[in-house]
């Protein structure tokens, strides 16, 4: 499948399970205003391209809505 936009190798914070979970090496598929697919790297990519893939390396993404105050409190517990 195509999407607008990849974003691969980030630091992913999810909803999966039970609570937050975080992907050291994640990626997110937009389409249009849609998340298509969150999941690690190599398994979005197994299923997933993309008009513009932007490497994330490094950088905390989220597939959910969370406060400034949120992505902080991750950033100071991840040590970024």
């Amino acid at each position: 499948m195509t999407a607008d936009y990849l974003f691969i190798h980030a630091i992913l914070i999810t909803m999966r399970g039970n609570g937050v979970g975080i992907l050291e090496d994640g990626a997110v598929a937009v389409t249009g205003n849609r998340i298509s697919a969150v999941g690690a790297t190599k398994e979005v990519l197994q299923d997933w391209s993309a008009h513009r893939v932007i490497d994330a390396s490094g950088k905390v993404a989220s597939s959910m809505r969370i406060s400034i105050r949120e992505m902080a409190w991750f950033a100071v517990c991840l040590r970024i």
